[in-house]
């Protein structure tokens, strides 16, 4: 753990094999640098050691710093509302070419951390999505379900009850359909602004089919 006694012992010894493991024992980069220097005129054994250690302390020192970059990377799009399933890819890529025996334990688990939260949230993001698509699918199908039974009340064919239990059915669905939209609308996007849009129909038509529904009432 003396990089200063280890290298003036690297000076006093004649033993290859003490001064290769004092040259495994520094840990600083430049007491390294200077042990590849010193030997590379006096012994190749020891030279080839301290140059191989040297290098490897080098790409130790990129590759966490890269780790940290790519660590608050990970940090800063989790503080985003909506996490790109390109942007936790491009990540995965990125952190897949780091050495993770050139890391430190604590960065491997960070990042392991941060990553599965990431992918927890991307999962989640994803299935919501397909839910406000199937959503606004079948809210579509539901007001145009309500449009026609409002239109058919004109019809002076059937009588006020048989349109009544018609528009109220289909009133009912509107009712449910609507009564899902708040567990849907955390989810950001141009997808939510379409809920957003389709509850706003859903409330107006039910609006304009209750006052339907009212004279239908009294004609019954």
């Amino acid at each position: 753990g003396d990089d200063t006694a280890l290298l003036a012992l690297l000076k006093e010894c004649s033993s290859i094999e003490i001064n290769v493991a004092a040259v495994q024992a520094l840990n600083g980069e430049d007491a390294l640098r200077q042990a590849e220097r010193e030997f590379r005129s006096h012994d190749r054994r020891v030279h080839s050691v301290a140059k191989q250690c040297y290098e490897i302390r080098i790409a130790q020192r990129k590759s966490r710093a890269l780790a940290n970059e790519l660590i608050d990377a990970a940090v800063a799009l989790a503080g985003e509302s909506m996490i790109p399933a390109n942007r936790l890819a491009e990540l995965d890529q990125a952190w897949r070419a780091l050495d993770v025996d050139l890391l430190e334990s604590d960065q491997v688990a960070r990042f392991g951390d941060l990553r599965a939260c990431l992918a927890e949230r991307v999962r989640d993001y994803g299935d919501r999505q397909r839910s406000i698509s199937r959503w606004s699918v079948h809210a579509r199908e539901v007001l145009a379900n309500l449009s026609a039974c409002c239109a058919r009340t004109t019809d002076t064919s059937q009588g006020p009850h048989e349109l009544l239990f018609a528009l109220g059915s289909a009133r009912d669905e509107a009712r449910n359909t609507q009564a899902q939209i708040p567990a849907l609308m955390p989810a950001p996007g141009p997808d939510a602004k379409t809920v957003a849009a389709l509850g706003e129909e859903l409330a107006a038509a039910l609006h304009e089919s209750a006052l339907i529904a009212a004279r239908l009432t009294l004609l019954d």
